[in-house]
């Protein structure tokens, strides 16, 4: 499961926690998350995960101290830029494979937003299980 948070924003920028939960019964060691920002959004310092950005493509892999265990979690992070909106991704695939369906209100699809110069706040975007 993956869960994206706004933890802060501000005038052109933001910051962003991802927490992705193993649920399955094997390691995750080499895991690539993917997403796409749908508003032209570049990451711009990412910590406790190594990443790589073509247009709105984002890749984020584990580092090679932080695999994660099954039954386990990780959480990264990573500031960002933006114009207009910043909305969140709207679907998450691991390793190239796309996130089970789920009945979860919200899996995938972006639960409300910052209008432009809005202040600081959490806003979750979306909880998708993989």
């Amino acid at each position: 499961m993956v869960t994206y948070t706004a933890a802060n924003q501000w005038s052109g920028d933001f910051q962003a926690d991802v927490t992705l939960t193993n649920t399955g019964a094997a390691a995750l060691d080499g895991r690539q998350l993917r997403w796409a920002f749908p508003d032209g959004q570049k990451v711009g310092h990412m910590w406790i995960a190594a990443h790589r950005q073509t247009g709105a493509e984002v890749t984020a892999g584990n580092v090679s101290w932080n695999g994660t265990a099954a039954g386990a979690s990780v959480s990264f992070g990573f500031t960002g830029e933006w114009s207009g909106e910043n909305a969140g991704p709207g679907a998450f695939t691991l390793k190239g494979e796309a996130p089970a369906p789920s009945a979860e209100a919200g899996c995938g699809r972006r639960r409300g937003g910052f209008p432009a110069g809005a202040g600081s706040s959490a806003l979750l975007w979306g909880e998708c299980p993989l």
